[in-house]
């Protein structure tokens, strides 16, 4: 299922983003590059809510959000965009309700479905990016595998317990892809629902995922491609790994 929010009235669209466009080097011109940006949020858990609600407030021309799960009352602890009132509904609907009312300005596009060949392709294929906020390997691969395909710059994150990661994948050259590091992650235990997790830790990756895809949009600082962050919040540390192209990949290679 998919469906828009239109909006025609932008008179005070300047005033709003006015403390980005103050940025030295990103000014107007910056912000006219998300305004014309097209994102989608794979997943409406801890992780989505927190990127797709910094992207829409940073002002996003259009977000397409994609989920096909429904609110439960163990999700609200960490899953900011949706409230008790929205338990037993599907979550792309109670994000966007949320998410419009953060910023009538934004285009949102919701698809309450889970990603299946038929459906997956045209809306990876319509992006300039992709934010993986998923549960399971098994879909992250297959996110990276279209991505790469069609150069769709990638953001993938995830988190458990007091732990998260990021790492961003934008296709250069003799730059590896997800699929070249997923065989580390045990694809058994990636589920923080089986975990544990720590509330804080979804919206520190989920925020670092929304600033990546602000600065492949509008080409402003350095997007953190070929390396794997890792955040350990129970020492509140910051490590940073190099990832190396896999020779074997059956991807990128």
């Amino acid at each position: 299922m998919r469906s828009k929010y239109k909006i025609t009235n932008r008179k005070n669209e300047i005033s709003r983003y006015i403390e980005q466009i103050k940025l030295n080097k990103f000014g107007f011109e910056g912000q006219k590059k998300i305004r014309s940006g097209k994102i989608a949020i794979v997943g409406l858990g801890g992780l989505g809510c927190t990127a797709a609600l910094y992207i829409v407030a940073a002002g996003i021309g259009e977000i397409t959000l994609i989920d096909f799960d429904y609110v439960i009352l163990s999700n609200l602890s960490r899953q900011i965009l949706h409230h008790d009132i929205d338990i037993n509904t599907p979550k792309v609907y109670s994000a966007a309700q949320d998410l419009y009312k953060i910023n009538p300005y934004c285009i949102i596009n919701i698809v309450n479905d889970k990603l299946e060949k038929n459906n997956i392709l045209e809306i990876i294929k319509r992006q300039k990016v992709i934010i993986d906020c998923s549960d399971n390997i098994k879909t992250r691969e297959q996110i990276n595998s279209l991505c790469f395909n069609y150069k769709i710059p990638l953001i993938v994150g995830a988190a458990s317990r007091m732990e998260g990661c990021l790492s961003t994948f934008n296709w250069q050259v003799n730059s590896p892809c997800y699929q070249c590091i997923s065989s580390f992650f045990n694809s058994n235990n990636d589920n923080c629902l089986q975990q544990g997790i720590m509330s804080p830790i979804v919206s520190v990756i989920g925020a670092m995922q929304s600033l990546e895809a602000i600065k492949l949009l509008t080409n402003y600082g350095v997007p953190l491609t070929s390396t794997l962050l890792i955040y350990d919040g129970f020492y509140l540390e910051f490590n940073h790994i190099k990832i190396n192209k896999n020779s074997c990949c059956k991807i990128c290679n």
